[in-house]
């Protein structure tokens, strides 16, 4: 890193990515063994993210930028640090914004330009077929656990922005000056200068991207230091640190491993389900799968480790509420609740059906049973078969049948 004093910005980057199924047992060691034999370094120091989840498995070294976390329920994270950003001109919020955009775009699209893209693609389809290899007929895995699916096997990335900016001495929102305000607005809603990742438009800057009012703006630090603050908007976080404090760091990245590891498999799970929807599911496996879904987020939510400082459950809570995960979570409950009902409903219906089928048969039955004493009656002292007594024998069957069939609508 340069000079101390000097305004530097230290992107760190995450992208989950899906692997296809629960993860234990055999499977497991298979992956532990995939990364020993390659010669990957384990994470030794995971208490903070096993703080976080208990479905936190294990993390490896892939460079020294570039670190890969395993979760239980069949979710990686990479994790990787961007190229430092110096902050040269006063307005240098766009021109770290446009970069952004455009490397998210180039690994994404598994361009060849993207330096890392080689190490990511190799990782995740190697796990993938570790996992295919090694399941059995009965283990379903998830359509995502694809390098076909949506952006070459990966979904998006997210990022935090740490800067290190020896120069300003409190970072609290509202005692910083108006171009600071601006850069920070811009980096945290890259929307004020069409810079957000969905928009495809091609990026410049032939109108001020600058020239907006900050009156309407306040963020709240969530660390609670005037030498540093944590921002966070729907599409960012941005930490501001008088000097590099590698402890803030480790916290924020943790905290983001551990939510897009959640908010990926809520995604994935939605989006299998719904594709999946054409099979015969039972109302049991669909309710089991709801509540082992709530169970787990419901963990996710309120199970982070209680020795750990308010302000690190403070910053969790926000990270959680603007990812709009509960979104994901509501859709995915209310998507399996519809298809319990519909399910039961089918039930119901074709139970009905088996009924009626069933009173017919009875019917039948019963009705050869007494049609030699209906035709005796029918007949009198005639012997000969008499066509009128059976077609009346007949009709009487059939609107026997007729009243069984339509009964619930009589």
């Amino acid at each position: 890193m340069g000079s101390e004093n000097k305004k530097l910005i230290i992107p760190y980057r995450y992208m989950p990515f899906d692997i296809g199924t629960s993860i234990s047992g055999v499977l497991e060691n298979k992956l532990i063994k995939y990364f020993k034999d390659n010669g990957y370094k384990l994470i030794d120091d995971t208490q903070l993210l096993m703080a976080f989840s208990k479905y936190y498995l294990f993390g490896y070294k892939l460079s020294d930028d570039i670190s890969v976390y395993i979760y239980s329920f069949g979710v990686g994270v990479f994790l990787f640090k961007g190229d430092e950003f110096v902050c040269n001109h006063e307005k240098y919020a766009f021109d770290y914004c446009k970069e952004r955009k455009e490397k998210y775009a180039s690994q994404l699209n598994s361009k060849p330009s993207h330096k890392f893209s080689p190490i990511f693609d190799k990782i995740a389809n190697d796990l993938r077929n570790i996992v295919k290899e090694n399941s059995n007929s009965k283990q379903h895995i998830r359509t995502s656990a694809n390098s076909d699916w949506e952006c070459a096997g990966f979904s998006y990335i997210m990022s935090t922005s740490f800067i290190v900016d020896g120069e300003t001495k409190n970072f609290e929102f509202k005692n910083l000056n108006e171009d600071y305000k601006k850069n920070l607005l811009i980096i945290l809603e890259p929307a004020i200068a069409n810079l957000e990742e969905s928009n495809k438009l091609s990026v410049t800057a032939n109108n001020d991207p600058f020239n907006f009012s900050t009156e309407d703006y306040d963020y709240k630090n969530w660390l609670k230091k005037s030498n540093s603050a944590v921002y966070i908007s729907w599409s960012a976080v941005v930490v501001l640190m008088d000097k590099l404090d590698e402890g803030i760091i480790e916290h924020i990245n943790c905290m983001e491993i551990d939510l897009q590891a959640m908010w990926l498999y809520s995604y994935c799970l939605y989006n299998d389900a719904s594709e999946m929807e054409s099979k015969n599911s039972k109302v049991s496996a669909l309710k089991n799968e709801l509540f082992k879904y709530k169970k787990m987020f419901t963990e996710f939510r309120v199970n982070a480790d209680s020795n750990l400082p308010e302000y690190i459950f403070n910053i969790r809570n926000e990270l959680i509420k603007t990812s709009f995960i509960d979104e994901q979570y509501q859709r995915y409950t209310d998507y399996l609740q519809f298809r319990i009902e519909e399910t039961e409903s089918k039930n119901i219906e074709e139970q009905q059906k088996f009924n009626v089928l069933s009173e017919i048969l009875l019917f039948v039955i019963a009705y050869i049973q007494i049609v030699p004493s209906l035709y005796g009656l029918l007949m009198g002292e005639f012997k000969n078969i008499g066509i009128p007594q059976v077609i009346i024998l007949a009709l009487l069957g059939l609107v026997g049948i007729i009243l069984i069939v339509r009964k619930d609508k009589l």
